[in-house]
């Protein structure tokens, strides 16, 4: 009876200590299990997140990376359509464009009116409305460090521009794209004629003139609101201390704004940078035309004036 307890009790006391290191290496392989399965946990939680967050993204703007009370530096378009000449500042490709211009196509095989692909009808133009010249000239001109501003007369752009003034704040730029809105010689509301003819090129036409070819004879127009350029600058937050390039391709309308922007001063208080179409063949009714010469004589006093370009 002795020996018979003494055996279990030994017997049990071997099995014990036999099991004791097996126990151990299962813990701990359960232990490494746990963790592989915890990392494993989080990881794919994280990709989710940030993939839902992305998704989510392209619905939903990003806030801006420049506010406005950081906008030192203006790229001003009167006429912006689709904001055209922002992306040929910025010498972006259009075939990342969010639009489509027949003038610009997107497509590597593609030309334009002009036989040029979209990526060098963009060189061109960057070479054109003398961007070149301004950076050369003046080392303050940054294109990447800018902020953006539109205003075009037609409706049919309004809805667009307020989805490409987000877009440009996804892609890390200030821009506030105004449409309808003109520019003139008074602040108020005018008549403004528009483009029925040129879809495949964005209606690039409308005018506040029906002397233009492109307006159907003035049959198809609008009231919209209408600014000076010194009103208008003020309306999107322009100091005289910024620097500022003026782009514009106004249909006739820079034959009342730069007159009046001369004599009230806004031209050379404001304006570094000037690139314009003059569009002599409208030869609106009743207003003063003016050349590259006449501009050229007007401003020759303006000391903050470093370049006109005219296209």
């Amino acid at each position: 009876m002795i020996f018979l307890q003494t055996y279990r009790q030994s017997h049990s006391d071997q099995t014990d200590t036999r099991m004791k290191p097996n126990l151990s290496v299962a813990l701990g392989r359960n232990c490494r299990l746990s963790h592989v399965l915890t990392v494993f946990f989080w990881t794919f939680l994280l990709y989710f997140t940030s993939s839902m967050t992305s998704l989510a993204g392209k619905g939903k703007p990003a806030a801006p990376k420049v506010k406005i009370s950081s906008c030192n530096a203006w790229f001003i378009d009167i006429g912006c359509g689709f904001g055209v000449a922002s992306e040929i500042f910025l010498q972006s490709s259009p075939m990342d464009w969010t639009f489509e211009t027949e003038s610009y196509p997107g497509k590597p095989d593609q030309v334009n009116m002009h036989g040029r692909t979209g990526e060098h009808q963009v060189k061109y133009d960057f070479e054109s409305r003398g961007f070149t010249e301004m950076i050369s000239q003046d080392s303050r001109v940054v294109p990447e460090q800018f902020c953006f501003a539109g205003l075009d007369g037609n409706p049919f752009f309004q809805e667009k521009l307020e989805l490409r003034s987000e877009e440009f704040g996804q892609r890390g730029y200030y821009a506030k794209f105004i449409a309808p809105g003109i520019i003139s010689d008074k602040d108020g509301k005018e008549t403004f004629f528009l483009d029925t003819k040129n879809i495949k090129v964005n209606y690039w036409g409308s005018s506040m003139f029906d002397t233009s070819s492109s307006v159907d004879g003035g049959k198809t127009k609008v009231t919209v609101p209408s600014f000076t350029l010194r009103v208008f600058f003020e309306k999107i937050g322009v100091k005289p201390s910024d620097l500022v390039i003026l782009h514009m391709n106004a249909e006739g309308g820079e034959f009342l704004a730069i007159p009046q922007a001369i004599n009230d001063g806004t031209l050379c208080e404001f304006v570094d940078h000037l690139t314009l179409d003059i569009h002599h063949k409208i030869r609106p009714n009743g207003v003063n035309v003016f050349d590259g010469k006449d501009l050229r004589e007007w401003t020759k006093n303006c000391s903050s004036m470093k370049t006109i370009t005219i296209w």
